[in-house]
């Protein structure tokens, strides 16, 4: 059987999304509904969308809540993190690589491999860790006599 994405929820949390970027609904239904909206969290969010602060446990309860107003609220979702985290390390990703491509020409082949190894090096860091299907037999050392 195939591994699936899982997603790791943030507590607490969720995000709402409003129709045609709406910067003024978000505070206002927000309010109407009794949500206070995180701003540090919802400014690395792209127009129109919001992270409201709920209380942990009820999030499931504050999707429908915001979901009945379908004339404003493009879509809910809970906050996910490891995507977030995930889409960071891409976008730094990028730049990197456009960074490196923006100069292709200015770098001599020492320097220009190691941005490369740079690169690989941020590649293998930001990797998923992957769960081992076997142990590792651990040996222990003789002691000697």
């Amino acid at each position: 059987m195939a591994d699936k994405y899982k997603p790791v929820y943030a507590k607490g949390q969720i995000i709402v999304c409003y129709k045609n970027n709406n910067y003024d609904m978000g505070p206002a239904l927000g309010k109407h509904l009794g949500y206070e909206i995180l701003k540090e969290e919802s400014k690395n969010q792209p127009a129109g969308v919001f992270v409201y602060k709920i209380k942990e446990g009820a999030e499931s309860e504050a999707q429908k809540k915001f979901s009945k107003y379908t004339e404003f609220v493009e879509w809910v979702s809970l906050k996910d993190l490891k995507e977030e985290k995930r889409g960071e390390n891409l976008e730094k990703l990028l730049d990197d690589v456009q960074d490196l491509r923006d100069e292709i020409t200015e770098y001599p082949d020492k320097k220009y491999n190691s941005k490369l190894t740079e690169i690989i090096n941020y590649i293998e860091r930001i990797k998923e860790p992957e769960k081992r299907k076997y142990k590792i037999p651990i040996i222990k050392a003789k002691k000697k006599k």
